[in-house]
């Protein structure tokens, strides 16, 4: 039940494919067939945007800045080590687990068909389409981000959902090969996060642990046993002076 609890949005999406498979993938690209046949001035948009996101997704890219803030963490500031840390371990797992589900799936490509066709384990070219590379690694990388910068998480999370649009827009994916790479990247992301906590699940914790503790050195049976509590100042947990030991003995003579 925990499990069901914690993953119920990516438990959702993934029942949500096989509707995609069926009423979605094929109409949008007929769709957007037709949208790159027309003039229309979204189209030039799309046009001009494409490239920026090609090379802000690249491989090469992601691996170069998460290099160039783990050597500007070492210098300068060790959390920005951490993070780049964690970001490239992402980057890396991520992209194994969808290359292993790409070449066991085998979905052709919509350049190849706008049905849905799957020819099981190959290497073969244009038969690589569900799950989106991309989309899955972009939304892994967001969710290391937003646990370890939770204010920017509005922001991290736009620009995964945008390069899994452009991969849909120019007829890479399908939309349903771009919501699976979304549930990969997630899932991945978690399980990373949960074997290395962030900054603010630290804080949070340590906040409830003393919060709990505070709230026990306050019952009747402490405060009997040890009166010296009566007195103490409340001081954040690792401040507060010992009430029993050889450092609780040296500061009564005093």
């Amino acid at each position: 039940m925990r499990f069901l609890k914690g993953n119920s949005g990516l438990l959702c999406a993934l029942a949500l494919l096989p509707l995609f498979f069926i009423y979605i993938d094929k109409p949008a690209m007929l769709l957007l067939r037709d949208f790159h046949k027309s003039a229309l001035a979204l189209h030039s948009l799309t046009e001009r945007i494409a490239p920026a996101v090609n090379i802000l997704t690249h491989g090469t890219t992601i691996i170069a800045l998460c290099c160039a803030l783990i050597l500007f963490g070492r210098r300068f500031k060790q959390e920005l080590t951490a993070t780049g840390s964690a970001l490239l371990k992402g980057f890396i797992v991520s992209g194994i687990a969808v290359q292993v589900l790409k070449h066991l799936i085998g979905r052709a490509r919509p350049r190849i068909t706008e049905e849905f066709l799957a020819t099981g384990p190959t290497l073969k070219g244009g038969f690589d389409s569900l799950p989106s590379g991309h989309t899955a690694v972009m939304f892994c990388l967001a969710y290391i981000l937003a646990q370890r910068f939770p204010r920017y998480r509005s922001i991290v999370y736009l620009s995964a959902f945008i390069t899994g649009l452009m991969r849909t827009v120019y007829m890479s994916h399908f939309p349903s090969d771009v919501l699976a790479g979304a549930v990969v990247g997630l899932a991945v992301g978690k399980l990373l996060t949960a074997a290395v906590p962030s900054r603010a699940n630290a804080n949070s914790l340590g906040k409830a642990y003393n919060r709990k503790r505070a709230k026990l050195m306050q019952s009747p049976a402490i405060l009997e046993t040890y009166p010296e509590v009566r007195r103490r100042r409340r001081k954040p947990f690792g401040q507060q002076e010992p009430i029993y030991g050889k450092e609780a003995l040296q500061n009564r003579r005093r």
